[in-house]
Order: C-alpha cells, then sequence, then structure tokens
C-alpha cells in the first residue's frame, strides 16, 4: 500500500470494540486480526452504509440489508479518500450538492444508535452529514437527528456535534445537543462518530471519546420524511450543505461505545489517528 505511511514515530495498541490491534514504526506488520468489527462491516443493526465506491452514476448504494440506496443531486466523485483506494463523495456548496434517500421505517431510530463518517472539510463552515427531516416545519429546521460538524461560537472553530429530538416520559418535546472538543482543521481527513444509549449522547473523533452527556430519556421522533446526506436544511438556509469530501458514512440502530475507523483508514488519517493514540497512552500512562 503505497499510500500509507512509511513509519511511525512510535508504537502502539489500538484497544477498541474489545479488540486490540498493533501497530509500530514497521507498517508491514500492522495486525489486521478481527478488522471486520471496525466500521467498515455489516452487521444486522446496520440500517444504512454508503461507502461511495460506484464511482459513477447518479445512486450511492446502501450495503445493509434494508437497501436505503440515496440519489445524488450535484455530487462528484472523487479519488480522494481517507485510506487511498476507492471513491469519496465530494460537495461543493454552489452547486446545492445532496444526497436523498427515500423514507423507510428503518431509519426510524428509536432509543440508540451509532452513527460514523469519514470527513475532510474543504472549509470552516457548517458540515452536517446526517439529517431525518421532521415533517413538521416547512424550513426543515428541526430533526429527529442530526449529526456532522460546525462552528461552536467559541471562536467559530468547527466541532463535531449530534443533536436529537423527541418527546419525554411525559410526552414534552426536548431538543438536545452535544459538541465535541477537538477542532477539526481543513483538508484533513477525520472519521467522526456519534453515539445514544437511551441516557449519554457521546461524540468520537477518530475512536476517541471527545464528549459525552447525561441527557433527559425521551423517545426520538419517527418521522415519514427522507434522510439527507451532506444536506440538513433548504436553500437559503444558513448551513443546508457539507463543503468538502464524504466517505463510509453509517447507521446503526445499536450504540457502541467507541466506533472507530479500520487499521488501514487509521493509516491513512496519519498523525490525527496518531494523536488519539498518543493521548490514550498518556491518559493510561504508557
Amino acid at each position: 500500500h503505497s499510500h500509507l505511511p512509511k513509519a511511525y514515530k512510535s508504537s502502539f495498541i489500538l484497544d477498541c470494540m474489545g479488540l486490540k490491534h498493533s501497530f509500530n514504526r514497521n507498517m508491514a506488520s500492522l495486525v489486521m486480526a478481527g478488522a471486520s468489527a471496525f466500521s467498515s462491516s455489516i452487521k444486522a443493526d446496520t440500517v444504512g452504509y454508503w461507502n461511495f465506491n460506484e464511482g459513477q452514476g447518479n445512486v450511492a448504494h446502501d450495503s445493509s440489508r434494508f437497501h436505503n440506496d440515496g440519489n445524488l443531486s450535484w455530487v462528484l466523485w472523487s479519488p480522494d479518500t481517507p485510506s487511498g483506494e476507492g471513491h469519496s463523495a465530494e460537495f461543493r456548496e454552489k452547486w446545492n450538492p445532496t444526497i436523498e434517500v427515500t423514507h423507510d421505517s428503518s431509519l426510524n431510530l428509536d432509543d440508540e444508535f451509532t452513527f460514523e463518517a469519514q470527513i475532510k472539510m474543504s472549509e470552516q463552515w457548517y458540515q452536517p452529514i446526517i439529517a431525518k427531516w421532521s415533517g413538521g416545519d416547512p424550513n426543515g429546521q428541526h430533526h429527529p437527528y442530526l449529526f456532522g460538524a460546525r462552528p461552536t461560537g467559541n471562536g467559530q472553530e468547527i466541532r463535531s456535534y449530534i443533536k436529537i429530538e423527541g418527546e419525554n416520559e411525559q410526552g414534552i418535546g426536548r431538543e438536545f445537543w452535544l459538541f465535541g472538543n477537538t477542532p477539526l482543521e481543513s483538508g484533513n481527513w477525520y472519521h467522526l462518530g456519534a453515539s445514544y444509549d437511551g441516557e449519554k449522547l457521546r461524540v468520537f473523533v477518530n475512536g476517541h471519546l471527545d464528549g459525552e452527556n447525561l441527557i433527559e430519556k425521551i423517545d426520538i421522533y419517527d418521522t415519514p420524511n427522507m434522510l439527507t446526506i451532506g444536506r440538513s436544511g433548504f436553500l437559503g438556509m444558513s448551513e443546508p450543505f457539507v463543503h468538502g469530501w464524504l466517505d463510509d458514512v453509517k447507521i446503526s440502530n445499536h450504540y457502541y461505545n467507541v466506533p472507530c475507523p479500520s487499521p488501514l483508514l487509521l493509516a491513512g488519517l496519519g498523525l490525527a489517528g496518531l494523536g488519539f493514540a498518543s493521548r490514550r497512552r498518556a491518559e493510561n500512562g504508557k
């Protein structure tokens, strides 16, 4: 794999989802055992997985058993990917790009979920990755769930986020947001994740837990409206489209504690992934 870094500054162990993967200075010794547990795998609880490897046509095929294919509008196929292989989906804001997925009941998430995606931003702006649309608002400003990255107001740094809306046990509508702590830079690939287990919202960057919050238990709204990838609103809104590239977008209706990229993708992510590993070793005193 000529696209992989030839050497790392130090060796480390990435312990992710109960599996350990060894890395050292020689990439030839990368241990791939158990890689099926990583984000590229398809499981019974996967309700949508779009790897964008088609490279042509106007359909992004869903590899899950639900076949929630997406229709591309002004989205380009690009060879720019985290691993250097296959294709990604490129969004250019001036063309109003979007990927629309027709509603299916599998996309109504009740009390737990995990979202994952690879993203490379072309500019520091709103980056809505996954959005399920509400039927109650003509401007599309309300969503049962919304996942991506956006300015936080803190120096306008771009950080990952998850937003969910639903009703609490008293039938009162509630909305919860959670932002990550890591500023995201343009021009770098990141693996972002978000999850909800019925009690806590969590966000992840390159497999590292980047924020969590205990929230009031709610039932996430069901809606018959479409799901969009790379778009969160109608034209004229302040944050309608992704600016950059998306790859390996995945939705699971099950909570995973630490969604993380495959060893191959981590290698492609380069120093961004290594920063996570270094922090983990420092936190563990190793």
